[in-house]
């Protein structure tokens, strides 16, 4: 990409947007031309997608800051220049550590009866999240340990009359079904079903040298949708890093079934037979896999590296009041490129709640009819694990603020897609009803969307309310509700682009939410949060 290209488009992009003033019939509030205009530069392909810690973040973060500034948006950050300065910017970098997946990471399946040598690579067979990757190189005979779970209170041993030291195990998601709701809490998952907090350590404390588990139903239904997330490289704050060598970790990793069916082809119970007794709610067999060894192979790169938050602030106008805050936000970072050098654009995830708070921002800026302060916030680094909303609201990151400021956080993560009369709100009233109430009070009297709270429920196996940067606010007691469009055909797929948006929704978005914060901002009192 040329300089001259992307500087040329900027510009083009700046003459187009509508200009700072009051509104009027010719320049509403909210303008769906500026929303546009917003869009196709962060969403083009000049931002190489936006990874967090690469140009392409910079890029983003940079004409981010541009508009804020032209909007009359202050900076609210500290400068990293001199640590504890007094001077603002708009840019909150944090240091980090990048995880770049290599290609010689596999699962190799020897047969030694055949001699038959099968390859089964990351991210097509199996995976696991950034903060559980270690490297390994491990060659080892494999044990098949039912569902890999010891629980003496009810009788149950998957491990009873197995030597699983030095040897590689593989188990079954979940734990033991039965009619029975005092065997493993009947139909609700107990913390036995948990294969990161029970299952790979009670395979440790056992003396396997891994721990192999099938997927669970949310992540295997939507395999394919995730191959390029996982195989994108990985980020963690730094010092989380864990090399190959530290003795508290074991290699752990999540499989499909087309692995399971692989890795149990020559054994004496095949896959399909051992689900059906599942399904039966029989227990699995536990064995040893004759003639089979895995080589398990994992190879991870780690730099240093650096990502950011974009803040700004809209000064509130009431001497006393202006000191609370209403934070909005949207994570401005998606997937970078992929190894044959497609960029994955996130116009929807998260190019349109980035857009959203932009235009809301804007807004505030002109009408500046805002009691409490509006704290603008592009959190970094989402996808690579809510990094950039983490370190923002750790009460060790220096900033202008303190958590305790914050009445209320409204976070926008994807509303492009689907229908322009509906959206999901997850989270309105789980700290505060009376925040659920006013979001849909405003609603109606806007008459704006049909809300649909399935993505709430607290048994949704989604589990939503936890995977954004909302939740590093509802961790310590700040109400929050979160709009989701709910877009699966091209989630996390180089086919998010900007042709696909459907700006309508955007703009009602952006209305529901500068009003839904201006609400918030102008009451008497500080939004209750129940239980206080």
């Amino acid at each position: 990409m040329k300089l001259e290209r992307l500087l040329l488009l900027i510009s083009i992009l700046f003459m187009s947007c509508a200009p700072h003033g009051l509104q009027d019939d010719k320049n509403p509030l909210i303008n769906i031309n500026t929303i546009r205009a917003n869009l196709q530069f962060l969403a083009s392909d000049e931002l190489e997608g936006r990874e967090a810690g690469t140009r392409g973040e910079k890029l983003a973060a940079m004409y981010i800051a541009s508009q804020l500034r032209q909007y009359g948006v202050k900076p609210f950050a500290y400068s990293n220049r001199r640590e504890g300065a007094d001077s603002l910017s708009y840019f909150m970098e944090f240091e980090s550590t990048k995880i770049s997946i290599l290609p010689a990471s596999y699962i190799m399946v020897y047969d030694s009866l055949s001699k038959i040598e099968t390859p089964m690579t990351y991210g097509q067979y199996f995976v696991n999240f950034h903060d559980q990757l270690v490297n390994c190189n491990i060659q080892a005979p494999v044990v098949f340990a039912g569902f890999g779970i010891t629980a003496p209170e009810y009788n149950y041993d998957d491990y009873a009359g197995l030597d699983v030291k030095g040897k590689i195990v593989i188990a079954l998601d979940g734990e033991p079904q039965s009619d029975d709701e005092n065997y493993f809490d009947g139909e609700i998952q107990s913390t036995y079903s948990s294969a990161q907090f029970y299952k790979r350590h009670r395979a440790k404390e056992l003396g396997a040298k891994a721990f192999i588990v099938l997927a669970y139903d949310g992540l295997l239904s939507k395999w394919e949708d995730y191959i390029d997330y996982f195989r994108t490289s990985k980020m963690v704050f730094n010092g989380e890093y864990f090399s190959a060598d530290d003795p508290e970790r074991m290699p752990f990793f999540y499989a499909n079934n087309k692995c399971f069916e692989e890795m149990l082809s020559n054994s004496d119970h095949s896959y399909a037979s051992i689900q059906s007794l599942v399904k039966e709610k029989k227990d699995p067999p536990r064995f040893d896999i004759k003639h089979m060894n895995i080589r398990l192979r994992m190879d991870t790169k780690a730099t240093s590296t650096k990502a950011m938050n974009v803040i700004g602030v809209i000064e509130g106008r009431d001497p006393i009041l202006k000191n609370e805050f209403v934070a909005i936000g949207a994570h401005f970072d998606h997937l970078g490129t992929n190894d044959s050098g497609i960029v994955f654009n996130g116009a929807d995830d998260d190019g349109s709640g980035t857009v959203t708070v932009l235009e809301v921002a804007r807004a505030f800026a002109r009408s500046h009819d805002n009691k409490r302060s509006i704290l603008i916030v592009f959190h970094g680094a989402e996808e690579k694990g809510l990094l950039g909303s983490e370190y923002l609201t750790s009460e060790e990151t220096s900033k202008p603020f303190r958590l305790s400021q914050i009445v209320s956080q409204i976070n926008i993560d994807m509303v492009g897609r689907e229908s322009q009369d509906s959206i999901y709100v997850i989270g309105a009233g789980r700290l505060s009803s009376e925040l659920k109430s006013l979001n849909e009070s405003i609603n109606r009297k806007l008459k704006l969307f049909t809300f649909d709270y399935t993505f709430d429920a607290d048994d949704d196996p989604n589990r939503y309310y936890y995977r954004s940067d909302h939740y590093n606010y509802a961790k310590f007691g700040i109400p929050v509700v979160f709009f989701f469009d709910g877009m699966t055909a091209d989630y996390h797929k180089s086919t998010d682009d900007f042709e696909k948006i459907n700006f309508t929704k955007i703009e009602k978005t952006a209305k529901l939410v500068h009003a839904l914060a201006e609400r918030i901002a102008n009451q008497d009192h500080r939004l209750k949060v129940d239980g206080e």
